[in-house]
């Protein structure tokens, strides 16, 4: 049982890492209609669901210019912010419009990379 276990892990790693390596992956149906992907980044994940959607983008910029960027396009597409957090070396904000919330998280890694975390819940 173990070896299927470990096997079925090791054919999703090299599928994970092949298409990394292949090309690069787009926003979520749901996200992309909402949210700009940041200038310059790379899509790694995604997730697309019934209960809602959720990326993870990496840029080289830092985790300041990544939320000055969001914050501005979100309340030009008419989000307003709900509330925000200060982190190590980040930040979170959670916008809403109507009865949809966003959150956008921005947290540097590395001094040339930053995580950005988005995600829409149902």
């Amino acid at each position: 049982m173990k070896s299927k276990t470990i096997a079925t892990t090791v054919i999703l790693l090299t599928a994970f890492i092949a298409a990394a390596a292949w090309g690069q992956v787009d926003l979520p149906r749901e996200l992309a209609t909402i949210i700009p992907k940041y200038p310059g980044s790379k899509v790694v994940a995604v997730k697309d669901s019934n209960g809602g959607a959720q990326t993870v983008m990496e840029t080289q910029d830092n985790s300041r210019a990544v939320m000055v960027f969001y914050r501005k396009a979100m309340i030009y597409r008419g989000w307003n912010i709900m509330t925000g957090m200060a982190l190590e070396s980040g930040s979170t904000l959670i916008f809403s419009r109507g009865d949809q919330t966003l959150h956008i998280t921005a947290k540097g890694f590395k001094e040339d990379k930053t995580i950005i975390l988005v995600g829409i819940p149902k």
